[in-house]
């Protein structure tokens, strides 16, 4: 059986251009990839596995002894570049270069032996080719020597043999040519040199590779070149070659401007009449090999950090869904470590008894290698439940299932935001109620006979753009919710409430009667009544219909509704502004010095002043109604400042001035108001136009607020604030004559003093 690696990356090896090998360390083999099966000539990893039970009894040459090479791996920790050579499927030898190392698992426990060759077998074929050339030609001169001592002896036999000897030099120029061929034409960098390590000749490849022109290499020694700088100790010399072949595996070697590049070096003497007269420097380019390495090492330590840095937590699985590892974000989701993990069932884990059957039907999904996007809901650790997403499927090398993985999404903040998202697609926002929306889906489903008589409330808000252009716009909000709580205080549990519009309501009562309708109105006009947490309080105009019949169309029935309520609420209007100035009013009581007593005394002065100035009973009616609502707009003012007894910050001062524009747009949304409106903006306006809110000046200013400000002042100084004490009325007649032509119309004020001394 295949060995069961829980890490993904391994499918990277399966296409990777040098052979890779995974073995137990008795000598099997537990996962090969496609290059490692071409190199020992099998038709697939599956073959290998399957016939190769013992690999050195199989196929190692006889001359290598894997104990051996075993003892060096665990001694050293890895093997690097050690030639082997292995018996393929059809009999024939492979030379190879050997890298294994031992991999382990977190808890440092050896697992198995990771192996890499690479065919070397064409190289060696090459390096025999030229050992036989130069046999070749050690014959051929040996058996010429021969012929000459013949040709002295023997003229004759000489003549005799010219014929093959002619044949035998022409055998040795073709050789000649084929060594030369094969040497300008090699992929591997090869020097030429004597004895004394002088280069006699390159190949281009050694030329491209180290830089060099084949001037600067000519006579040059071999190690003043591949080490222009003296960087290394480990020559390849003379003295290595006179034993015979010489290696340097997976060394480095410079070109001509020091840049390291990193080979396979070895070194095969030249020997003739057996004496070594020089040799051949053979380097092979090994950054090709090494940068393949390193993308491998690259890529699995990307692999490996998506697993570990993954978003979503992850488990692989072996074929018994057995855990064999999980990630960080696995025990940050459901709360268990690797260790209390790894070897146990994963439905053991994170699967309630009710979920059995689910997770079985998942578990086929994933043998059958379809895709998986299931929500649904697993047990964490302390048998709280999370909410996940659940993608995975089976872990599969060379086309055979290794194992399973899964993938835990928490959908935890998605479910919450999908509940957020469907709340508020049914809700409004801010008073918590239905919208029209959910409100017009209910009409349609509660339009049945079972549900009749069908009654609907639309109900208005009276008051909210004077609160909202008053107060702004988060005191209209209060308005909004309050009036929300007293219609779902008013209801029933299954009347159906929403938020009809801006300031309109809709109740929705199934199996209603006119008589309940009529109590439910009541119940919301008494809660109205009671309400005092706002400015202005609630007010809301309401209107019925209902349905008796199937036959009757719901919108017609809205309309009904909608038509009852405008009627009532032209017929209320009246009463409802006198309703809102009122409250204004007394919540303006309530939180100044603006009491009725004040009120009072303004309008008792105001009218005597007016009388005394000849205006018409129009007039004295509007000074009247302009003495009692002068400073409505102080409603609009925090307490903090209508109450402060010190003086005013520059700041404060400025929200205290706002008083007159506010009280003037309370007005303006009043028919029985609006004709004072003005008179109330232009009530704090000086007669030398250094007053607000418009710097008007002398007969600019309404005579009516003129009048108003003398009156205003003469009963402020008169009467005791928070701020200052009382004075006199002889002396509030001097402070007003001082004042006269400044701040007041020097007419009125000698008509006040006049009036009242």
């Amino acid at each position: 059986m295949r060995y069961k690696d829980t890490n993904t990356y391994m499918e990277l090896f399966d296409d990777a251009l040098i052979g890779i090998f995974h073995s137990t360390f008795d000598g099997k083999f537990i996962y090969v990839n496609k290059a490692f099966a071409t190199i020992l000539k099998y038709n697939s990893p599956e073959e290998v596995l399957l016939s190769i039970k013992n690999i050195e009894e199989q196929i190692f040459v006889k001359k290598y002894n894997r104990q051996i090479i075993l003892d060096q791996l665990k001694k050293e920790g890895k093997l690097s570049n050690y030639e082997i050579q292995y018996y393929c499927k059809d009999g024939n030898i492979v030379t190879t270069l050997l890298n294994m190392q031992i991999r382990k698992d977190a808890s440092g426990k050896d697992l198995y032996i990771e192996g890499f060759i690479s065919n070397v077998t064409s190289l060696k074929k090459k390096e025999e080719k030229l050992k036989m050339s130069q046999r070749i030609q050690q014959d051929l001169n040996e058996e010429l020597a021969t012929v000459l001592q013949q040709l002295t002896v023997n003229e004759e036999i000489l003549r005799n043999n010219y014929d093959q000897l002619k044949e035998k030099e022409a055998a040795l120029l073709y050789q000649k040519k084929s060594f030369e061929c094969l040497f300008n034409n090699s992929p591997d960098a090869i020097a030429h040199f004597d004895e004394n390590e002088r280069i006699i000749d390159v190949n281009p490849e050694f030329i491209q590779l180290f830089s060099y022109t084949y001037e600067e290499l000519k006579d040059k020694h071999i190690n003043d070149i591949i080490d222009p700088f003296k960087k290394m100790e480990n020559y390849l010399t003379f003295a290595d070659l006179t034993e015979g072949d010489y290696q340097l595996h997976d060394t480095v070697r410079y070109d001509k401007y020091g840049n390291p590049i990193e080979v396979f070096a070895r070194g095969v003497p030249i020997v003739i009449n057996n004496k070594t007269v020089g040799g051949y420097a053979i380097y092979t380019d090994a950054r090709i090999i090494k940068q393949a390495e390193e993308q491998i090492r690259k890529q699995q330590k990307i692999l490996e950090s998506l697993f570990k840095y993954s978003p979503d937590a992850i488990v692989h699985l072996d074929m018994n869904h057995i855990i064999q590892n999980i990630n960080r974000t696995f025990t940050d989701i459901f709360g268990y470590t690797a260790n209390e993990c790894i070897g146990r069932p994963l439905d053991e884990l994170i699967i309630n008894k009710e979920l059995f059957e689910e997770s079985q039907m998942i578990n086929n999904l994933a043998l059958q290698n379809k895709e998986l996007g299931i929500d649904t809901v697993r047990r964490k650790k302390d048998g709280t439940l999370v909410d996940v997403c659940i993608r995975g499927g089976p872990t599969i090398v060379d086309g055979e299932i290794i194992g399973y993985h899964g993938i835990y999404t928490d959908t935890t903040a998605r479910k919450e935001a999908e509940e957020k998202i469907k709340y508020l697609s049914y809700h409004d926002n801010l008073t918590g109620l239905y919208n029209r929306a959910f409100f017009e889906e209910e009409f349609k489903r509660l339009d049945t006979q079972r549900q009749l008589p069908l009654s609907i409330i639309i109900g208005d808000i009276n008051g909210l753009k004077l609160t909202n252009d008053v107060f702004g716009h988060l005191v209209g909000d209060k308005l909004l919710s309050n009036t929300a709580e007293i219609l779902k205080k008013a209801c029933r549990k299954e009347d159906i409430i929403c938020r009809w519009g801006g300031d309109e309501f809709a109740i929705l009562l199934p199996k209603t009667d006119k008589q309940v309708v009529n109590n439910i109105c009541e119940r919301i006009f008494s809660l109205c009544k009671q309400s005092a947490d706002t400015p202005i309080h609630i007010s809301i105009s309401l209107g019925y219909a209902i349905k008796q019949s199937k036959c009757q169309s719901m919108t017609d029935v809205i309309k009904e509704a909608e038509e009852q309520m405008y009627r009532n609420k032209l017929l209320e209007s009246k009463s409802t502004r006198s309703h809102i100035i009122d409250s204004l009013q007394k919540s303006l009581h309530e939180r100044s010095q603006e009491t009725e007593a004040h009120a009072q005394r303004m309008k008792e002065l105001s009218i005597t002043l007016g009388r005394s100035l000849n205006l018409d009973n129009d007039q004295i009616n509007e000074l009247s109604l302009l003495a009692v609502l002068h400073d409505i707009g102080k409603i609009a003012v925090s307490d903090a400042i209508l109450q402060k007894p010190g003086k005013l910050t520059a700041e404060e001062w400025e929200e205290m001035k706002r008083h007159s524009e506010v009280g003037y747009r309370i007005a303006e949304t009043s028919p029985e108001l609006i004709h004072i409106a003005k008179h109330i903006l232009f009530h704090h306006e000086r007669w030398d136009g250094t007053g607000y809110p418009h710097g008007l000046k002398g007969d600019e200013i309404p005579i009516l607020s003129r009048i108003i400000a003398v009156v205003d002042a003469y009963d402020v100084m008169t009467h005791a604030r928070v701020y200052k004490n009382p004075i006199s009325h002889k002396e509030a007649l001097e402070e007003i004559l001082r004042c006269s032509g400044s701040q007041f119309d020097p007419v009125i004020v000698n008509k006040f003093i006049e009036i009242f001394q």
